[in-house]
């Protein structure tokens, strides 16, 4: 496994109990996932990926890709300045399971601007972070309910807590 799978396998909240079965077409945005990967072109099998956008949208699951952040790559204080970026974080359910997300910005070219101001610069010294998955191949897929708290300090919690407030505001 790459440098930093287990650090990042670390922060699962709830170990175990901190994962859920999911499926390739139920992948959300913003979520931190375990999946098992088969392709001739894959250079693992197994990876714990940061969903930054599904497309097309509109896809079906032989046509839609994930466009990822593989985590086993991402050194700690990187994924800090990609939730600084990221517009909060968000504590979701699934049913009973609860699990922490990030808000990434939506529109037709935002995740590109995403792109383009956080993870190509990354690219340049991390080259193996970004990657592409096509649905129609992952094999099995968890859920995870990661901990992005856990990678700020005290000052900039309170500047998610502030950012998840304004989110909750402007959706009621």
């Amino acid at each position: 496994m790459a440098k930093y799978y287990r650090l990042h396998r670390g922060k699962i909240i709830g170990g175990n109990k901190g994962r859920k079965k999911s499926k390739p077409r139920d992948l959300k945005q913003g979520v931190v996932y375990e999946i098992r990967y088969d392709s001739k072109t894959a250079s693992k099998e197994r990876y714990l990926i940061l969903i930054l956008n599904l497309w097309p949208v509109a896809g079906g699951m032989k046509d839609q890709k994930a466009h990822c952040l593989d985590l086993a790559e991402v050194p700690p204080v990187e994924l800090k300045k990609i939730i600084k970026e990221s517009k909060g974080i968000l504590n979701e359910s699934d049913g009973k399971f609860e699990y922490q997300s990030l808000k990434f910005p939506s529109g037709y070219s935002a995740p590109k601007v995403f792109y383009n101001k956080n993870i190509k610069k990354l690219e340049k010294t991390l080259p193996n972070i970004y990657k592409t998955f096509k649905l129609d191949k992952m094999k099995l897929v968890e859920l995870l309910n990661y901990d992005f708290e856990s990678a700020l300090s005290g000052k900039e919690k309170s500047k998610q807590y502030e950012k998840q407030i304004e989110l909750f505001e402007n959706e009621n």
